[in-house]
């Protein structure tokens, strides 16, 4: 599905980066994931953001049949495959999942070697790795709260540097926000549809935590509690931004957000 989107958003557009949040892909098939997103980049004339991840929640998986405690191992597999695919005019590839025997990518990407990669995280031992491993970074607050982000980020650069990759890493920040002409809008008119939202995920994440392979489950746990209890106040504190034009601007530039994404 992010892909079908991408593909519709690059024949309206001239311009504008287009970018997949994420594309889960343990539970696709790499080699065709490869294809399709080598498609949009080509249609795109080079405007794809590869944006990937593994997906917080049990359940989906189990809707594929596959246990999740499989899903960051089979993370590794699809995306080394996806980049072989990339790169290589032909590969072959002998893995736990999957096998290819001298197959090609058909298109390869506009952008060479291939569009830029970010991938999500979510729990704090993904932020290091992802680091080590040099990738961009896709952050958000969707169970955790902006505070939280910055011991993760530090941890993130450290590895980043660490590893001898150039510059800090690239961080991107996923928040949600709703603009509206005037203040009292911009508060009320969200506020069933965003609390409804964490409600919902907060049952989400009570599930996942019974689920095998959902480390680290207390932390799951905790998340859970904190979103069962969250007031629409602390959301907007923590959790989105709301408001007109000029307040929207400001919260996204003030000191406790910024400077952890630039």
């Amino acid at each position: 599905m992010p892909l079908t989107i991408a593909a519709t958003i690059a024949g309206r557009t001239k311009r504008m980066k287009i970018g997949t949040a994420v594309q889960v892909l343990p539970i696709g098939e790499p080699l065709r994931l490869a294809e399709e997103a080598a498609t949009v980049d080509q249609v795109s004339q080079g405007r794809l953001i590869f944006g990937v991840g593994r997906s917080g929640f049990a359940r989906t998986y189990n809707a594929y049949g596959i246990p999740y405690s499989e899903s960051r191992d089979r993370f590794a597999e699809a995306l080394s495959i996806i980049k072989k695919a990339w790169t290589q005019p032909t590969f072959s590839h002998q893995g736990r999942w999957h096998s290819y025997d001298n197959v090609m990518c058909t298109p390869k990407p506009y952008q060479q070697p291939y569009p830029e990669i970010r991938v999500a995280a979510t729990t704090p031992d993904t932020f290091p790795v992802l680091g080590t491993q040099g990738y961009a970074l896709f952050a958000a607050v969707r169970l955790g709260t902006i505070s939280d982000l910055a011991p993760d980020l530090d941890n993130y650069r450290a590895a980043y540097a660490a590893a001898g990759h150039p510059g800090r890493g690239r961080v991107y920040l996923r928040i949600p926000v709703y603009v509206a002409d005037t203040k009292d809008q911009a508060i009320t008119e969200p506020e069933a549809s965003l609390m409804m939202f964490y409600r919902n995920m907060a049952n989400q994440l009570a599930e996942s935590a019974q689920q095998a392979g959902a480390n680290p489950a207390e932390l799951r746990e905790e998340r859970s509690r904190a979103l069962g209890e969250l007031t629409f106040e602390q959301a907007r504190r923590e959790k989105v931004v709301v408001g007109t034009p000029e307040m929207v601007r400001d919260r996204l530039l003030c000191n406790d957000v910024m400077p952890h994404f630039k």
